[in-house]
């Protein structure tokens, strides 16, 4: 698994995890409206794509297995838009795609790369996220196949 952005350190405070998601803009589009709060004491895998990005959208049935197969140990999926049209192309995707996690936009200073994990530079970018509010890892690119194997260390 590849690491995006070395050398920027990871947050070992909840509260620059937070500050992140409260770049998440506008509104949760998605499935279900979610609040900040429904983060505490889950693991957030934030998945950063486009709705015109091809590998983003072959990426989308293994973001379902990983919500199947995690959500009642505690796992959160959120998509984050980064499509210029935000909520608008956002809505539209979200009711005809029916995922079963919340889309959200981003706001212009996140899309512009103003974040502690670095701009993000390549979509899909994924951002887990422990229960303690800590940066786990960032994955820039789509998931290999055995992720859905890897992803049972973060929830023993």
């Amino acid at each position: 698994m590849s690491l995006l952005g070395c050398a920027h350190p990871y947050p070992r405070s909840p509260e620059r995890v937070y500050a992140l998601a409260r770049e998440l803009k506008p509104a949760w589009v998605g499935a279900e409206v979610v609040s900040l709060e429904a983060w505490e004491g889950k693991v957030v895998l934030l998945s950063f794509f486009a709705t015109w990005c091809f590998p983003c959208l072959l990426e989308i049935p293994v973001l379902q297995k990983l919500h199947e197969g995690y959500a009642e140990e505690g796992l959160v999926v959120v998509l984050a838009g980064m499509d210029l049209e935000g909520e608008k192309t956002l809505k539209v995707y979200s009711e005809m795609a029916g995922l079963p996690f919340p889309i959200v936009g981003v706001s212009e200073h996140l899309r512009e790369g103003g974040t502690w994990v670095g701009q993000i530079q390549e979509l899909p970018t994924h951002v887990l996220i422990s229960r303690r509010g800590e940066v786990l890892f960032v994955k820039a690119g789509s998931f290999s196949p055995e992720v859905l194997n890897d992803f049972k260390k973060w929830f023993r």
